[in-house]
């Protein structure tokens, strides 16, 4: 029986698509409920729409699109309960990621990037520019991550990122509330740095609760 599976060039092409418009929608040039038209993608990603057509599965997959009857593909649409579901899911994967963090530095030292972050949130500004602010904050989250060591945590990271999430920031982030984040973060890093995995892991955990707070006070109607 003659073989379908992709070839490596299509599977390679494919994964390429996949990441370029993984970071699109990530970024906000693709909106919640936004078509994601497969010529218009081939034609903007140089492409053919054979790996454009896998790479929307691959992304159906991860949760970035829905495939739509009658419509195609569009940019998945966040739903309260399911905002709810994800930081659930972040306290407990970041909690234990702050958790193996501290574990590690106190086996083995302290990396410098550690030590730098924690330079940098101290000196951050919380009236910066909003998107610089965003920016940092997920590089932090996923240096946490990579401090424990775990592949698997941040590849789960990547995965509960909502994209519709970056706009909701904006609504909720008042520079009181990116202070509150920034003394958080801080908290979060000393932990880590003085591997002291049980603190590391509870100022991690509040900080998840206090971010799925914020999102919980937002308008009925803000998610469909």
């Amino acid at each position: 029986m003659e073989s379908k599976e992709q070839p490596p060039e299509g599977r390679a092409a494919a994964e390429r698509a996949a990441s370029a418009i993984s970071a699109a929608i990530r970024d906000s040039r693709f909106g919640p409920g936004q078509r994601l038209v497969e010529p218009e993608l081939a034609r903007l990603l140089g492409l053919g729409r054979g790996p454009v057509r896998e790479a929307l599965r691959l992304l159906s997959a991860q949760g970035l699109v829905t495939i739509e009857r009658n419509k195609g593909a569009v940019v998945s649409r966040a739903s309260r309960a399911m905002v709810a579901e994800v930081f659930e899911m972040r306290e407990l994967v970041e909690g234990l990621a702050a958790r193996r963090a501290a574990r590690r530095v106190a086996e083995r030292g302290c990396p410098a990037a550690l030590l730098a972050a924690l330079r940098d949130e101290e000196a951050r500004c919380a009236e910066s520019d909003p998107l610089t602010l965003i920016d940092a904050n997920e590089r932090l989250h996923q240096l946490i991550a990579s401090a424990g060591g775990g592949d698997v945590a941040r590849r789960t990271l990547t995965h509960l990122q909502l994209p519709e999430l970056r706009t909701r920031f904006f609504q909720i982030m008042s520079p009181r509330n990116w202070r509150l984040s920034r003394e958080d973060h801080v908290a979060v890093l000393r932990a880590v740095i003085a591997g002291d995995h049980d603190r590391a892991e509870q100022a991690m955990r509040t900080h998840v609760r206090r971010t799925a707070s914020l999102l919980a006070e937002l308008p009925e109607g803000t998610f469909p």
